[in-house]
């Protein structure tokens, strides 16, 4: 038998000390989970409590009276205690203040602790590529790290699962080679097996296990070592995954599962229902998460959540986790504008499949969905095509832009009815259904559930009272942005009020001769020569601003001749021009088109058509052209870019001419704008309708035809 020769000790050793420190190195990256996570929440704490130090600081030490605690504060104040954050911060030293006795030191303690406390409840996380200092760039690289290294830990989490154990035994086995006395005393089969160890061991350092290590390494390593600029560009492109992980990982400064104004036990049953949501590619926010549960618990739903804050997210994970239930087909009926839209967003936050039925492709898109499944997108115009005798049975029936289905005398709301009379599921959508007469509202709540419906007729006094929200919360939900997206930028919103230029006056004071509201309100835009126009100058200065700044515009304008106009001024700047006559497929290239374009690009929409539909996050500067009727319709124009993803703080501008139409125009949106507020802050519908009456009309024609002495 021959001997077996010894292989070099050292080189073996070398080979061990190499394989160890891969693995250590491996480890660390699957330990570094933890510590990333960490940062996150020592990073996020420390912009809290930066806010708590500073709301402290600026609260005067009078306010530890505000309960009539009986505190002496000119003690206080002369022994240097000037702010609540003194008070906290000099404790110790409060015994020793003359004039200051046990009770009232224990007194201060107890109401500055309850005063923090207060604070720490309502402090936020808002991070803005605006506000660039040094603890939201801590925050927002600890978030990057962690976000951006979960791929490379999980890897090394299963490299390091299967491959330690085998590791640690080619080690153990290999030890007779790398000592000459061990190896002396021992037997053949040990040799043997010490040997192949060894090898095994130099195939695992120069072979596909040193490359797999290596590589988690360089992700990780590229991870780490982003520059700030690098960790800012990627906040800028996806800041919903941001605050996703702050969301995850921290209790501090994002809302957590809320009960959002409903009973203890329907809250209950909400919660409690459980959500499978495989299959959805993006990762839901609590309150989108709390939204999708509500609509799987109640089944029947008007969604009635604010512009901005994700509704279309919301039903598509509904249809994904009625999809890991066993469900099959979904329907989504949308306005045209927005199918092409609906489309896009199913197939890129989900592994559903849709089908556009509109059109010429109706048939073949019923047929494929019917054998398939999947989500069937068509549009209010279409169903009304629908045959009663054919299949056209849905899991779950999503009806975006529901108040387009409020007239029950409409042929489109009769499609709609049969449709949703026929599913388990349904699910109406609308972010501003509140400025529609209560027996709309009411209509809608009947076709969902009719007994809750037919209830609600009899409780039509009692429209502000519990009983009636609790009667209508079992159907219609509804959160206002500022209740969920506490960390969104700032909304900015400026009036541009401009003395009109001469050839404005000349054009104004014509239209208002001829009695014109139309030509009235184009004040400064009916010009020969823009750039005679007050409006269209400083609508260049606001452009030029904004591309300095490396924001990109959104215009909005009621008329035509007005958008036109722009687009003529801006030129090249403009990526595009979005009317009614626009079709769903084009305005959605043209959005994207703005979306690749650089800083600076201007989008230019008319209100009407551009005010739903959109989500351009990229623009944070909205300019309004002219006041508009009602207040939702501005609402809805700011929200296309105030929104849920938003990475700046939005400037809102409105062009405004004084001593014109626009003056009576404004008065009368402030005095709407509270109206609505009263009543969508408090979920509840109201008689008035928010739009400017004819009579209103007539009298600010009157009021300017005065003014200007232009009477008959």
């Amino acid at each position: 038998m021959s001997k077996i020769n010894k292989p070099d000790s050292q080189f073996v050793k070398n080979q061990i000390e190499k394989l160890t420190s891969l693995e250590t190195s491996l480890k660390k990256v699957v330990d570094s989970s933890w510590a990333d996570e960490e940062m996150v929440r020592f990073a996020a704490g420390e912009i809290i409590d930066s806010q708590v130090e500073n709301a402290l600081r600026h609260t005067e030490i009078e306010q530890i009276n505000a309960q009539k605690a009986g505190i002496r504060v000119a003690k206080l104040r002369a022994a240097g205690i000037n702010t609540m954050w003194d008070a906290r911060q000099r404790r110790s030293r409060l015994s020793f203040i003359e004039g200051i006795g046990p009770q009232s030191v224990e007194k201060i303690i107890q109401i500055s602790s309850y005063m923090e406390q207060a604070m720490r409840s309502k402090a936020r996380i808002r991070l803005s590529l605006d506000n660039k200092d040094e603890s939201s760039t801590l925050l927002v690289r600890a978030i990057y790290v962690c976000k951006n290294k979960a791929d490379a830990v999980g890897y090394a989490n299963k490299l390091y699962s299967k491959t330690h154990l085998r590791i640690c035994d080619l080690i153990n086995q290999a030890a007779p080679t790398t000592s000459g006395f061990r190896w002396t005393f021992s037997k053949r089969a040990k040799k043997e097996e010490s040997l192949k160890a060894a090898h095994a061991i130099a195939n695992l350092v120069s072979g596909e296990y040193s490359q797999r290590v290596d590589k988690v390494l360089r992700v990780v390593g590229r991870v780490e070592a982003a520059s700030d600029e690098a960790v800012w560009d990627d906040f800028s492109k996806n800041p919903i995954a941001y605050y996703t992980v702050i969301e995850n990982v921290t209790d501090l400064g994002i809302e957590k599962e809320e009960a959002y104004g409903l009973s203890d036990a329907l809250a209950g049953k909400v919660k409690d229902t459980d959500v499978n949501t495989a299959g959805l590619t993006c990762v839901l926010r609590a309150y989108q998460l709390f939204a999708v549960k509500y609509i799987l618990a109640q089944k029947r739903v008007l969604l009635g959540d604010e512009m901005g804050l994700g509704k279309t997210i919301e039903a598509i994970a509904s249809m994904v986790a009625l999809r890991n239930r066993g469900k099959s087909r979904f329907m989504v009926v949308c306005p045209a504008s927005v199918l092409v839209n609906w489309c896009r967003e199913i197939d890129r936050h989900s592994n559903l499949s849709s089908y556009k039925c509109h059109g010429e492709s109706i048939l073949a898109s019923l047929q494929t969905w019917r054998e398939d499944g999947g989500v069937l997108v068509t549009t209010y115009e279409t169903i009304r095509k629908f045959n009663d005798g054919q299949d056209y049975f849905a899991d779950m029936i999503v009806a975006d832009e529901a108040h387009y289905a409020k007239n029950p005398d409409a042929q489109r709301t009769k499609a709609l009815v049969r449709l949703v009379s026929n599913t388990e599921y349904a699910l109406y959508m609308t972010g501003t259904p509140l400025e529609n007469r209560v027996s709309e509202m009411c209509f809608l709540i009947t076709c969902l559930n009719p007994e809750i419906g037919a209830s609600l007729h009899t409780m039509r006094n009692m429209l502000f009272s519990s009983s009636f929200q609790n009667k209508i919360a079992g159907v219609y939900f509804r959160r206002k942005r500022e209740d969920v997206l506490d960390e969104l930028p700032d909304l900015i919103e400026s009036e541009e009020w401009l003395l009109m230029t001469k050839d404005d006056y000349v054009h104004y004071v014509e239209a208002v001769g001829s009695k014109n509201f139309m030509a009235m309100r184009r004040v400064s835009w009916d010009v020969d020569n823009l750039e005679q126009s007050s409006k269209a100058q400083r609508l260049l200065e606001i452009c030029d601003e904004a591309r300095d700044e490396g924001r990109k515009i959104l215009i909005f304008s009621f008329f035509k001749s007005t958008i036109y106009a722009i687009e003529r001024m801006v030129a090249e700047r403009c990526s595009g021009v979005i009317t009614g006559s626009v079709t769903p497929s084009k305005r959605q290239e043209l959005i994207d088109q703005f979306e690749r374009d650089d800083d600076g690009a201007i989008l230019i929409a008319q209100i009407q058509a551009g005010g739903t539909g959109l989500n351009i996050q990229s623009a944070s500067v909205v300019v309004i052209c002219e006041p508009q009727v009602k207040p939702s319709i501005e609402n809805q124009a700011i929200s296309r870019a105030y929104r849920m993803g938003q990475a700046r703080n939005v400037l809102v501008y409105r062009l405004l001419c004084e001593n014109s139409v626009d003056s009576h125009m404004m008065n009368r949106l402030y005095a709407k704008q509270s109206e609505f507020d009263f009543y969508a802050d408090k979920s509840k519908s109201g008689e008035a309708s928010l739009a400017l009456s004819e009579s209103g009309i007539q009298e600010i024609i009157a009021l300017e035809t005065k003014r200007l002495g232009l009477e008959d």
